[in-house]
């Protein structure tokens, strides 16, 4: 048995459902908003092993924790609680979060990727640190809420740097803050308020963007032509409704090795990895997305990730993963 920890609105996990049924393999997806309502979970100890199992209540069906071969979390939610007085909804929705954890952090199964490591992989500066001790290049970067340091950080690196966030930029479902370039009116305002920490760096004049999805053992390298619109060239997110050119890319194979080793050393069998081919012809590191998204790469490449993804659950070897 597969399973699938996700939410229903999440179109990714669409792909490998698919693929899964294509196969007939046995799969289960747990859309974590159903939990408690729709769901009802039961776990025991039994000879010092967990024990227990999902009950789906439409459709009725069971699933032991003990057929559990593989894991796909992807991009679990909140649990959605319709029939609690308001003053205890925070109290009900810790507990359903609580015993999910402690599933998620004793079930005997293979992972893409554990939660745990996906918590710590998602901290850029635990991204940079590991990235920089492997051997990739990183841009010059400096992560502070100090206006000095921050001011001297950008006279050292000739007034061109860029601001991003520590974690990820999402405000809310709807709003995102990008990568945006520091100059000197933005100094100004850091000094009349006390700006928040953030993530400086040098900005790399860019030849292309790069997104290496990792999967497993095996790296899909894709070249994002950013630089062919004003509104893409900082952050290529920007121009999502622009058809930006994608195509295959044939990254050095020291770079690739690097990039699957990251991914490892992070404890993750997944990685959606962003980097720069710069100017200058470096490949430069910039952040890894443990569950980033992949499904319109694989529209555009025609890279084969959807079986890349079903291979390695069904394949479900713990002697890969990396605890």
């Amino acid at each position: 048995m597969i399973l699938i920890v996700t939410n229903r609105e999440d179109v990714t996990a669409d792909f490998v459902v698919l693929e899964l049924k294509k196969r007939k393999e046995a799969f289960t997806r747990f859309n974590t908003e159903d939990f408690p309502e729709k769901v009802n979970v039961t776990a025991y100890f039994k000879n010092d092993k967990l024990r227990g199992q999902f009950n789906f209540i439409n459709p009725k069906y069971t699933v032991s924790f003990s057929s559990i071969k593989s894991v796909w979390y992807r991009r679990p939610t909140l649990p959605v609680l319709r029939n609690i007085k308001p003053q205890y909804i925070k109290f009900c929705t810790q507990e359903s979060v609580t015993l999910l954890n402690g599933i998620w952090g004793t079930l005997d199964a293979f992972w893409v990727s554990n939660p745990r490591n996906i918590y710590l992989a998602e901290n850029k500066i635990i991204q940079l640190m590991v990235a920089s001790h492997i051997g990739l290049l990183i841009p010059p970067t400096l992560i502070s809420n100090d206006y000095d340091k921050i001011s001297n950080f950008f006279k050292k690196q000739n007034r061109n740097i860029v601001i991003k966030p520590i974690k990820n930029g999402m405000l809310d479902e709807r709003s995102i803050l990008f990568t945006n370039i520091v100059d000197s009116k933005d100094l100004a305002s850091f000094k009349q308020s006390l700006p928040l920490p953030s993530t400086y760096q040098e900005n790399i004049r860019k030849e292309l963007d790069i997104r290496i999805t990792v999967i497993g053992r095996k790296a899909f390298a894709t070249e994002i032509h950013s630089q062919t619109n004003r509104n893409s060239s900082i952050d290529w997110r920007r121009a999502q409704d622009v058809n930006l050119p994608h195509r295959k890319h044939k990254i050095p194979e020291d770079v690739k090795n690097k990039c699957v080793a990251l991914v490892k050393k992070l404890g993750l069998q997944f990685g959606a990895i962003d980097m720069i081919l710069s100017k200058s012809g470096k490949y430069y590191f910039l952040e890894i997305n443990p569950n980033g998204q992949w499904g319109w790469i694989e529209k555009r490449t025609g890279y084969k990730l959807t079986q890349a993804i079903v291979d390695l659950l069904i394949k479900g070897d713990k002697k890969d993963e990396i605890i």
